[in-house]
Order: structure tokens, then C-alpha cells, then sequence
């Protein structure tokens, strides 16, 4: 038995979020945010819980529960990466995020691109597996023959590419003997 899901809003209806990620901003300046900080979700969630509204919002939920919530968390973390403050979940371990050192950056930012080139490459190897035949409408025919051939082909070579560059620049240079 399923619940009964609540009707989305509309565009016009939705409140901003504008002063829930300002407010994080103000409890999370940048000069506070030294590389290594974790910021955890109940930090986060006190912040915006002070809002005034949001707790109404959260309809009766715990706000970190709320995908309203996730929003914000989100667009706070987009605009510390425009300001150059990198972060990382996935460090973090399911607490919130940290605050990534130099050397953390790299290595999060080269596994990012290495699942971004796996998911190219699984999603080149799923269209192959489409037979021509069985696709209806012309232009679909044409975009996946497109796929096949020449997208796929320069995605996964370029893909190597970066790949051994990465690796090249990743790898750690031998001491010259004095």
C-alpha cells in the first residue's frame, strides 16, 4: 500500500529560498570555512530552522527530511563553488560535507570525471545494444546511428585521452638522485 503524494506546487506558488541560503551564508562565511571543516547537516538544519517559515514549510516533517531542504543545501554548496570553496559529501560519510584541502579536490574532482567517462561509456554500449530495426520514428533512427559511430567513437577515445593525462599529472615524480 502506497501513501498518497501531496500535489506538487506550482512555479508561482513555491517561496524562495533566497533567505534560508543567505542565512547559511552568514553562519558559514568564507573566512570560517578553512579546508577540512565538516559542516554537518544538524548545523545546516539549525540555521535554517531559524528562518523565519521554513519549520512551517516542512508541513509537520523534519526539515532535513524535506526535499526543500536538500534544495537549499544545494544551492548554498553551488554558490561556495563559485566562490572557490570546493566540497565533499562523500568524506563526509552521510554527516554533511567537508570542506576540501587542496590535494582533497584533486582526487574528488578526478573521481567525478571518471564516473562521469564511465557513464558515457555504459550509455554508448546500451544504445548498441538498440537494434536499428525496432526504432520507430526516423529521427531517432539518425540520432542513434549518430551515437554509434562517430559521438560514441570520439567520446571514448577523448575519454582515454583525459584519462592518461590524468594519470600522467597524478603520478608521483621520482626524486633526481643528488
Amino acid at each position: 500500500m502506497s501513501t498518497p503524494r501531496r500535489p506538487r506546487l506550482l512555479a508561482l506558488d513555491r517561496v524562495p529560498t533566497d533567505g534560508a541560503v543567505e542565512a547559511l551564508e552568514g553562519a558559514f562565511p568564507l573566512g570560517r570555512l578553512e579546508p577540512g571543516t565538516l559542516v554537518t547537516y544538524e548545523q545546516l538544519e539549525a540555521v535554517v530552522a531559524a528562518v523565519p517559515g521554513e519549520q512551517e514549510l516542512a508541513r509537520g516533517a523534519k526539515l532535513a527530511d524535506t526535499g526543500r531542504f536538500r534544495g537549499i543545501v544545494a544551492r548554498f554548496r553551488r554558490r561556495l563553488v563559485k566562490r572557490g570553496v570546493l566540497t565533499d559529501a562523500m568524506l563526509a560519510r552521510g554527516e554533511g560535507f567537508v570542506v576540501c584541502t587542496p590535494d582533497q579536490a584533486v582526487e574528488t574532482r578526478t573521481r567525478d570525471m571518471q564516473t562521469g567517462l564511465r557513464r558515457v561509456r555504459r550509455a554508448c554500449a546500451e544504445a548498441g545494444l538498440v537494434k536499428p530495426e525496432s526504432i520507430t520514428t526516423a529521427p531517432n533512427r539518425v540520432l542513434h546511428g549518430r551515437l554509434l559511430t562517430t559521438l560514441g567513437a570520439q567520446l571514448i577515445e577523448q575519454a582515454r585521452v583525459v584519462q592518461r593525462d590524468v594519470r600522467v599529472a597524478l603520478r608521483t615524480t621520482k626524486a633526481l638522485p643528488t
